[in-house]
């Protein structure tokens, strides 16, 4: 598989968890239960290829490993309470803001400059917000759904983005596996 076909299949399988977590809201399973299985689940597959992979699966770098813990499991949590509290659509729409996140945050912390084109996406993604949010947060008030729900799938997003941000000042020095344990 290249590239392309990973990312699409990540794509699919956070699609995928979306739904779950949605099924899991109209349950009434509660938020920090749903995060604590998805945890449990990426403890025993990351536990797994780290034992195969034979590396410390406590890192060298402990505490940047810790605050992208912490920062990646505040992140999921905003996502997964927009998740149980918006329409599907826009929180994914929200969550998926998290590049624009992600390249102000390498900007400010890694000092990576973005490209002429990726200002622009930038630009573009902001003003997409603007067009579909605008409407849709008068609906949303309309039919009672909470600001904070809002307010908790953009925190999802910068979270998120501060997060991936973390990992790429991670990704020279640790094992993938040793990065996602710790999430």
């Amino acid at each position: 598989m290249n590239s392309s076909q990973f990312m699409l299949l990540s794509s699919l399988g956070f699609a995928v968890m979306g739904a779950f977590v949605k099924v899991a809201g109209s349950l009434e399973i509660p938020l920090l239960q749903i995060i604590a299985m998805r945890a449990l689940i990426s403890v025993f597959l990351s536990a797994a290829s780290i034992f195969r992979a034979r590396v410390n699966p406590f890192g060298t770098h402990r505490l940047l490993l810790l605050t992208r813990g912490i920062v990646g499991f505040l992140s999921l949590a905003c996502v997964f309470y927009a998740l149980l509290h918006l329409p599907f659509a826009v929180a994914t729409f929200l969550q998926y803001l998290y590049p624009v996140f992600t390249t102000a945050l390498a900007w400010i912390i890694l000092k990576e400059v973005p490209d002429r084109a990726t200002v622009i996406c930038v630009l573009l993604s902001l003003c997409g917000l603007v067009a579909i949010l605008t409407p849709v947060i008068f609906d949303l008030h309309r039919i009672g759904v909470p600001t904070i729900a809002i307010l908790a799938g953009l925190g999802g997003a910068l979270g998120s983005g501060l997060a991936y941000t973390i990992v790429r000042k991670l990704a020279s020095r640790e094992h993938p596996d040793v990065i996602v344990l710790y999430f």
